[in-house]
Formats: structure tokens, C-alpha cells, sequence
């Protein structure tokens, strides 16, 4: 394969990849409308697989056309109003569209894909069969474990895979090091956690991801850890070679990933359960003293590396292989230059499509934030090349073009460095009376800022890309825990930095899937409190003071205080004295606390106590606050916030004896001068703590000098006082 072919394939897949990003959450608002579906909607979700399709069979990747004209037959139907967008149907549809996504993650070899499960799908809805004949037809998703997030990885992003493998590289070399020294302090409570917290980010990360050998190794080796961790059991060699193990094999999994983008056959379920008899094993004769097993797993004979197809990545061979879709070619499709005339080619959807005739061959690009590089369009025919007038694409295409990250990364680091020095160059200016030089350090100065927010509105990404991936999650969850639950989202537009954006990815998710979990009751719950059986789980976001406040509320049950106040008496977290200090808000975000959990069974969603903690962890390591408010039978609201950006951070320059500090501007309220008279009447004092009354609010006053231990025996005559907002209270 030339370089011209693997270029068009690569502009095909990326494409095709922003064509289908949008299908999914079309497809779920069609089901939400049943009979009275948007058929401009349905035309949307048939031009966007129609342009693949063709796309697809111009290139030689017959699997991807057959998959996309099956699916397209039935967008047809839908649109023709011969089929109506029942839950088995957009079931269907949304099972062909991870596989068209697993496809395209792995195109040069999706020719030896067999996806004749869901051609049989597909073929009996066109059929007209039941609805339980269908049902009895859909593939069951890749990563099918209990009550975990059933999102298949065959369409995860190549950006998603690369953070996952460098977060889960990181989290095993920290569990290594873990390991080996609570061996030598097998009572160390902070290790343990420690341990505990890496294997189980691990574990909710594979989950979400589709990885399902790797979650299960994961949740098998949390779960004794988690007796571990409980006192049930004692670190001792035995359960420590056998994490180490783990940890081994956790480490192949990934290098697997890596490389093939999918979980090699290494022996994973055979430790797996050796862990889970050494557990059994142990698990009686804790009480009396270290167990002595003769369980310990062994480790399994290294395989050789999968052999490397394509673009480095191996055949992915499904478990299937009863008929192929199509005839069997060669793993690296082809495409020459005068396209040649198949033997049998697909066969139009039918005659009323010829309103997509521009589509057919043509991967229409989308007037979003992320273009498509100015290559060479994918055409069949000339007339196909020609521009579409009346098409909107064409001219926004043409005004956006990608930029690698890095690049700007680079970019980024370049205008901090010149905000330095352009912050030298000012304080310069101000020191010498030079009219000129100070007219030209204003100039530097507004360029620089101008150049300053330019560069950052790069970075700015809507939050509305986060979300996009919660509607199916909710549906599925719903699903899992019998309950039904509508998501609605408010603010999808408001702009975040691109790190803050992904450092919030995680949290959210925890956040929503507990809330489908725990908050949301089921049906016939809500109907005895008078409530629709319909759960409702609202997003929100909007700025505020310079930061950005993300909701995320339900109508729910709402927490009980008591059930908290009884739980963490039950842990030791807190004593009787202590609660009876705390109101009904504080009691609420005890569940925050690490290893706080109401839930009565453990399962792969929640229950553990980790997942909470560390949402309020990692929210709180980019300089944000997680607050969480509730009212028992109305409902929960968890608030974050969390700053614009973490790449310049505005901030209020104070002099203290001669030294210059910086206090951020995001929690800057306002500044007062106090001198002469106003400085006596206005500073009060109540019980040796001095106190300024704002506008009828006592606030209270910290004197910089004493937190700096800096000398206080000059009298002033004048004060400065900074009104700063924290945690939603004002000092």
C-alpha cells in the first residue's frame, strides 16, 4: 500500500469517526420521541452511515459497506415511516454503530472481521419479526460484566486509549512500590488504602473502557484487598505474591492493548480464579493467624507478542466464525487509480435516496470545532468532487483546519513565557520616567494580552463534549438497575480549558453513575412517594465569578442524615460528639470521606467507598470543590467548582514589609482602605479575634503579618483589607 492509499483510508476514518459521534445521541433522542419521531432527524443519522457506506465500498472495505447498508436499509425504513423507533430497533441500531466504530478503530484488518450477529440483527427487523426474535438476535456487548458501564472499546478514541494506558502504566508502577513495602508493614492502613485505591481506578477505568478481562482480574484482586483492607485478612506473603502476580499480568493486558488494541488470551482468567480460591482459602482461618496456603498462583507461561498487521495492530478474531459477511480479501484493502466495477455490488438502499446523491461517495465533513485536514476528498466521480452549493459544510469546512496538540501545548508555553517578561518590562517602566519607553511597554502590553486570550481560547473546549457520552451511559444504567431515567442537560456550550476538560471526565462519570445507582429510585418506588415513574438526572453549567459551577442534581430519594450518622459512627470515621456538631449539609458530604459507603452489596458500579473520595480528590487537584446538598424524598444536587483554566491564573499582587505575594483573583471579592477614624470604629473585636462589619456581616480579620511571622511592632495608621471568598463563605 502506497502512501496516497493509506492517506485516504486515514481521512476515511477520521471522517467516518466525526460522522458517528454525533449518531449515538441521535439515535437515543429518536427512541425518546417514538411515534411522533423528527424525520429531519432520521434523514440526519441516514446521510451520515450513507456516506460511509459508499465511502467504505470505493475504498474496498466491504465488511464496513455491508454493516453500513444493512444499517442504512433500516434508517430508510424509519424515515418512510415503515418502521417505528422502538427500544429492540435503536437497540439494534446502536449495537451496528459500536461495531462500525470497532471497524473503523481497526480498518486494516476489518475485511477478516466477522460481524455476521449483527447482519443477522439487522436482517430480521427489515424482516419484520418480533420484537423477542430480534431481541433474541442482538450481540450481547464485548465487555458484558455485571452491572458494569456495557460500552463496547472497539469505538474508543485513540486519545481515550493513550491516557487510559499512561494513567493505568503509572498507577501499576505506584502499586509495585506499594506492595513491596507493605510487605514489610503489612499494618500500615496507609499503604493499604493506597493499594486498595490504584487497583480500583484500574478496575473503573477498564470497566468503562470495555476492557472485561482486565476488569475482572481487577475487581477479583479488589475484592481481597478489600478484606485486606477490612481487617478480615492479614498482609502476608502468600496475598502479596499473588498481587504481585497481578500486577504482572495487569502489565501484559495493557502492552497487549497497546499494540493490538485488545486483550490478548494470557491467561488471565486462570489467575483470576487462583486469586479467588486463595481468597476462599484464607478467608477462615483469618481470625487465628496468617494462613499458610499452598494456593499461591503461579505464574502463567509468558506468550509470545500477537504478530502485527496493518498499522502495528493485530487480527482481531471473533469467537463466530459459523459465515462471513462478505467473501474473504486480502487484510490491506485497496484502492486503484480509476476505481473498477464490483462484481456484485450493494444495492442502493432504494430509489427515494437519491436526495444523498452528493453523500454517496463523498464523507461529508461536519461544521464543528474539529475539521478535516484539507486532503484530497474521497470521490467516485467527478460530478461527486464538485462542490455542493447549497450545502453549508463546504464554506466551514474551509475556515477550520487541525492542529496537533502539542503544537499547541508549544504555543501555550511560549505565551507564558512572554507574559513574563512582558510583566519585567512593565515593573521597569514604572520605575523609569521615560515617556517613550513607557508608551511602547503599554503597547507590549495589550498585544501580549490580546495574544494571551487568542492563545487560550484555543485550548477552550465546550463541556457539552463530556456529556455527550452520558445519555447512553444513563440508558444503559437504567436498564442494569431496572429503573427508568431521563438525562437532561443545561449550559452545553460553556467552555473549559482542554486539561480541566479532561481531568473532570472521571468524576463526572462516577457522580452520574451513582446517581442512577443510588439517587434515582425504581418505578414502583416513585409511584408510592407520588412521584412520575420517570427519574429525572439534570447537568448543569454555567460561569460564575470566574470559575465554572457544574450541577448535577436528581429527584430522588435524597440522603437519609440518620443512615449517614449511623454509618460513620459503625466505621469509626467520626464519634457521637463530632456528629452532633454537624448540620444536615455537613452530615450530607460525609460521603466524601475515604471508605464511606451506605450501599448493602458490592457490585462493579459502586458500594466499595473509594469512588467519592477519590471524585473529591482528584476535582480538588485542579484547584476545585465538590459540594453536596440534599433534602430527603425531594432529591440531590452536587455542585463543582472549578477554575476556567489552569494554564495563567490572574492574581491580586500585595506588598507585606517589602516582599510581594500573589492572591488569586478567582476568590477576590472586593478591596477597602481603612485609615484614621474609620480604622478604629470599624475593627471590632469578640473574644481577642478581630472582626471588620461589611455591610451589616461580621467578617473575620486574618492579619498577614502574623500568618507570615513578620514583625508587628510598627504601628500603621492605614489598613488594606482584601475580601476573599472560600468554600462558599467570605473573610
Amino acid at each position: 500500500m502506497n502512501n496516497e492509499d493509506a492517506e485516504l483510508i486515514n481521512e476515511f476514518v477520521i471522517e467516518s469517526q466525526e460522522h458517528l459521534s454525533d449518531v449515538e445521541n441521535q439515535l437515543l433522542s429518536l427512541e425518546s420521541q417514538g411515534d411522533s419521531m423528527d424525520i429531519a432527524l432520521v434523514n440526519t443519522v441516514f446521510r451520515a452511515v450513507h456516506s460511509i457506506k459508499g465511502a467504505a465500498g470505493f475504498l474496498g472495505l466491504d465488511v464496513l459497506q455491508g454493516l453500513a447498508h444493512r444499517e442504512e436499509e433500516i434508517l430508510d425504513k424509519l424515515r418512510a415511516n415503515e418502521l417505528r423507533p422502538t427500544p429492540v430497533v435503536i437497540d439494534t441500531l446502536l449495537k451496528a454503530t459500536d461495531r462500525l466504530k470497532g471497524l473503523l478503530a481497526d480498518v486494516y484488518t476489518s475485511n477478516e472481521q466477522d460481524i455476521t450477529d449483527h447482519l443477522d440483527a439487522l436482517e430480521r427487523i427489515l424482516n419484520g419479526e418480533t420484537a423477542a426474535e430480534v431481541a433474541s438476535a442482538i450481540p450481547e456487548p464485548i465487555a458484558q460484566v455485571e452491572a458494569t458501564q456495557p460500552v463496547a472499546n472497539e469505538g474508543l478514541s485513540g486519545e481515550a486509549l493513550r491516557e487510559f494506558l499512561i494513567e493505568s502504566h503509572d498507577n501499576l508502577e505506584q502499586l509495585e512500590r506499594d506492595l513491596m513495602s507493605l510487605e514489610e508493614d503489612p499494618t500500615s492502613e496507609m499503604l493499604v488504602n493506597g493499594v486498595f485505591r490504584s487497583i480500583h481506578t484500574i478496575k473503573g477505568t477498564a470497566g468503562f473502557l470495555g476492557f472485561a478481562k482486565l476488569e475482572k482480574l481487577s475487581h477479583v484482586a479488589e475484592t481481597l484487598l478489600g478484606d485486606v483492607r477490612a481487617g478480615k485478612l492479614m498482609m502476608g506473603p502468600e496475598i502479596a505474591s499473588a498481587l504481585l502476580l497481578t500486577v504482572d499480568k495487569v502489565r501484559d493486558l495493557l502492552a497487549s492493548i497497546e499494540q493490538t488494541g485488545a486483550e490478548s488470551d494470557c491467561e488471565s482468567e486462570a489467575l483470576a480464579e487462583s486469586l479467588t480460591k486463595l481468597h476462599e482459602i484464607l478467608l477462615p482461618e483469618s481470625t487465628e493467624a496468617p494462613a499458610k496456603s499452598t494456593v499461591t498462583p503461579k505464574a502463567p507461561a509468558k506468550k509470545t507478542t500477537p504478530k502485527k498487521s496493518g498499522r502495528g495492530r493485530t487480527t482481531k478474531t471473533s469467537t463466530k466464525r459459523t459465515a462471513r459477511a462478505t467473501s474473504t480479501k486480502a487484510a490491506t484493502p485497496r484502492k486503484t487509480t480509476k476505481p473498477k466495477a464490483k462484481a456484485e455490488p450493494a444495492p442502493p438502499a432504494h430509489a427515494k435516496s437519491s436526495d444523498c446523491s452528493t453523500e454517496a461517495t463523498t464523507p461529508v465533513s461536519k461544521a464543528t470545532d474539529t475539521a478535516p485536514p484539507p486532503s484530497q476528498p474521497i470521490s467516485v466521480s467527478p460530478a461527486a468532487a464538485k462542490p455542493n452549493v447549497a450545502h453549508p459544510d463546504t464554506s466551514a469546512a474551509e475556515s477550520t483546519i487541525r492542529v496537533d496538540v502539542a503544537l499547541l501545548e508549544n504555543l501555550m508555553t511560549c505565551v507564558g513565557e512572554l507574559v513574563l517578561a512582558r510583566n519585567q518590562i512593565m515593573q521597569f517602566a514604572n520605575d523609569h520616567a521615560d515617556p517613550i519607553f513607557q508608551k511602547t511597554s503599554q503597547r507590549l502590553n495589550l498585544i501580549t494580552s490580546e495574544l494571551q486570550e487568542s492563545v487560550m481560547k484555543t485550548r477552550m473546549q465546550p463541556i457539552g463534549n463530556v456529556w455527550s457520552k452520558f445519555p447512553r451511559l444513563v440508558r444503559d444504567l437504567a436498564g442494569i438497575c431496572n429503573k427508568q431515567v431521563r438525562i437532561e442537560m443545561e449550559g452545553k456550550d460553556t467552555e473549559l480549558d482542554k486539561t480541566i476538560i479532561e481531568a473532570i471526565k472521571d468524576p463526572l462519570t462516577h457522580i452520574v453513575r451513582n446517581t442512577v445507582d443510588h439517587g434515582i429510585e425504581n418505578a414502583e418506588t416513585r409511584r408510592k412517594n407520588g412521584k412520575p415513574d420517570e427519574g429525572c438526572l439534570t447537568l448543569r453549567a454555567y460561569h460564575e465569578g470566574g470559575q465554572v459551577n457544574i450541577e448535577i442534581s436528581d429527584d430522588g430519594g435524597g440522603i437519609n442524615p440518620e443512615l449517614i450518622k449511623a454509618k460513620a459512627l459503625e466505621k469509626g470515621l467520626l464519634n457521637q460528639d463530632q456528629l452532633s456538631k454537624l448540620c444536615d449539609r455537613d452530615v450530607g458530604n460525609l460521603i466524601f470521606l475515604p471508605g464511606f459507603s451506605t450501599a448493602a452489596k458490592v457490585s462493579n458500579v459502586s458500594g466499595r467507598g473509594v469512588g467519592m473520595d477519590v471524585v473529591k480528590t482528584n476535582i480538588e487537584k485542579i484547584g476545585g470543590t465538590v459540594d453536596l446538598q440534599s433534602e430527603l424524598g425531594v432529591g440531590t444536587t452536587i455542585k463543582i467548582k472549578i477554575p476556567l483554566t489552569l494554564a495563567i491564573i490572574p492574581a491580586l499582587i500585595v506588598t507585606c514589609d517589602n516582599a510581594r505575594y500573589a492572591i488569586p483573583q478567582v476568590n477576590l471579592q472586593e478591596l477597602l482602605r481603612l485609615d484614621g477614624e474609620a480604622l478604629e470604629k470599624n475593627i471590632e473585636w469578640i473574644q481577642s479575634a478581630p472582626v471588620y462589619r461589611l455591610r451589616g456581616r461580621l467578617l473575620p480579620l486574618v492579619d498577614l503579618r502574623d500568618q507570615l511571622n513578620i514583625d508587628k511592632s510598627n504601628d500603621r495608621d492605614a489598613m488594606n483589607i482584601v475580601v476573599l471568598r472560600a468554600d462558599d463563605r467570605q473573610f
